[in-house]
């Protein structure tokens, strides 16, 4: 740290937030620390949430977006930003008094990199929503503990793949050596993809577990077909940029096999024409993504060999997750386990 008492600019994404925007904003305000400013980026809402807001507490910065920018509207922000350090909290939570201070303190014991709170269910609030992220080498990605009862099993297990953007803690450098987050991508895997361009420069996030935030979870966005294209379209991203082609090629007997399971998955849930939209934006976006991928690969000090190392073979199924992911994550386990070894 820079200074004892550093500048942390607290940055929420709004969308039609309602009551549970000004809840998240009473409890940040409660916050014992206090050197901070508060940056509310709203996606333009027509429940005028972000006015209230802004009358009930007049010292926040509002950003008024005219259209809805998803998830990644938060880089207006980070753009305008004084903090040393930015930390991203979505609409939907509420935190404990003393968060920035043990925020502060782990990055004080662990230094560089970035940093996740424990996340818990605000209606289940013995269960944990999220513990840290993690990536599995076909794309996809998870929270550690969703849905378990918290014991503390994840306390002592600290590094982690990367934040869950609901509340992270980054130094503002971080977002001048990565970049933004990803606009393409809307809503989903932006973390996703921004985590695993931070393991590829080298940059490690950690799980900070006496951060406790309470998080309504899912709350703008229910499941719909629009939800299972950007997630489909965003992990097909992720494969064709964030790897090499040389990476690409050696994996491509796998990917044509998780590939035929995703399909599958989404023709049982009636979703089949949101997986082929998807890959139809693969197939009509090719110099985005050679674009990416060649400015991915020239910030690139870490090889994909050791990123993937870093990698959970495993994808946990929740207890209320549709039938027929059970048995695609079986096989994500071994295929995983086998393609690690192609990967040199």
């Amino acid at each position: 740290m820079s200074s004892k008492n550093p500048l942390i600019s607290i940055i929420i994404t709004n969308y039609n937030g309602g009551d549970l925007l000004s809840q998240c904003l009473q409890s940040v305000y409660n916050s014992e620390y206090q050197n901070y400013e508060v940056i509310l980026v709203d996606n333009a809402s027509s429940d005028n949430s972000h006015i209230l807001a802004q009358k009930k507490f007049p010292n926040i910065r509002l950003i008024s977006n005219k259209e809805n920018l998803g998830s990644v509207g938060r880089n207006s922000g980070i753009k305008i930003a004084k903090g040393e350090y930015v930390v991203l909290l979505d609409n939907d939570t509420k935190v404990n008094s003393n968060w920035l201070n043990e925020f502060l303190k782990y990055y004080e014991k662990f230094g560089y990199g970035m940093y996740q709170g424990k996340l818990m269910l605000m209606d289940e609030p013995k269960k944990i929503n999220s513990a840290g992220c993690m990536i599995n080498i076909f794309g996809f990605s998870f929270a550690r503990g969703a849905g378990e009862i918290d014991n503390g099993q994840y306390d002592k297990k600290i590094e982690i793949n990367f934040p869950a953007t609901a509340c992270a803690f980054i130094p503002k450098k971080i977002f001048e050596e990565i970049g933004l987050f990803d606009e393409e991508f809307f809503a989903y895997l932006d973390d996703t993809d921004f985590g695993w361009r931070a393991i590829k420069q080298n940059i490690k996030s950690f799980f900070v577990p006496t951060v406790i935030v309470y998080h309504k979870w899912s709350n703008t966005t229910k499941w719909s077909p629009f939800k299972y294209y950007l997630l489909e379209k965003n992990r097909l991203i992720c494969i064709n940029t964030l790897f090499t082609k040389k990476t690409i090629s050696r994996l491509r007997p796998f990917l044509k096999l998780i590939d035929f399971g995703v399909t599958k998955l989404y023709e049982k849930k009636g979703m089949l024409s949101e997986k082929k939209r998807a890959n139809e934006f693969i197939k009509n976006n090719k110099e985005y993504l050679e674009k990416k991928q060649r400015r991915v690969q020239n910030k690139t000090i870490v090889d994909d060999y050791l990123v993937i190392k870093k990698f959970s073979d495993c994808v946990p199924v929740p207890e209320k997750s549709f039938q027929g992911l059970e048995i695609l994550n079986v096989f994500l386990c071994t295929s995983s386990k086998i393609a690690k070894r192609l990967v040199r």
